[in-house]
């Protein structure tokens, strides 16, 4: 249940201003691109591209760790000034909304490679008994762990199936996401 008796947290305590997403900087920059790739207008198109440009630029910027090769929110202090904040460096199905959208400043091969190791490093893929699961804490609520959000699964299928290297023609990284006794790797990497 979701009942407010069940809460590990405040919920007055929720500062979502000063959040700077993943997934919705994904889901926004993508939809910049698909405008710039379904519109007649040369003029808009640029405005389009540019947008998309800007946004996976600052994705880059402030989302992405270096370090860690792997994409998180980023929490901004009281005051939303140029770097004062950072990033909420722990796992969420929802950092791997890049991966899905192809929503990179760069190598894109460089990106998805950092990135299926990152899945392969959490063990997303073989290591639980639902695969991806919507994060790795333990408070018992319905979109934690060990639940997973189907979409978020899905959403990492694609990922691995649209990249442009070879990790999802390896049937065995694909099938870890099925029943052993159902082979659907080819539907997802064909």
């Amino acid at each position: 249940t979701d009942s407010t008796s069940d809460q590990v947290f405040n919920i007055l305590d929720l500062n979502t201003p000063r959040v700077y997403p993943t997934d919705l900087n994904a889901l926004i920059a993508w939809n910049f691109k698909f405008l710039a790739n379904n519109t007649q207008s040369d003029s808009e198109r640029e405005d389009y591209l540019g947008s998309y440009a800007d946004i996976v630029y600052w994705m880059r910027v402030y989302l992405f760790s270096e370090e860690d090769q792997s994409f998180y929110d980023y929490h901004w202090n009281q005051d939303i000034n140029e770097g004062e904040g950072k990033r909420k460096e722990k796992y969420a199905a929802s950092n791997f909304f890049p991966f899905w959208l192809k929503t990179y400043s760069g190598d894109e091969n460089k990106f998805d490679q950092a990135l299926y190791n990152k899945i392969i490093e959490l063990g997303l893929i073989d290591d639980y008994e639902t695969p991806v699961p919507a994060t790795f804490v333990e408070s018992g609520q319905q979109w934690d762990f060990p639940n997973a959000w189907p979409p978020s699964v899905q959403m990492i299928i694609i990922g691995l199936a649209n990249s442009e290297s070879l990790l999802c023609k390896n049937e065995s990284i694909s099938q870890g996401f099925f029943p052993k006794s159902q082979n659907h790797s080819k539907k997802v990497c064909d």
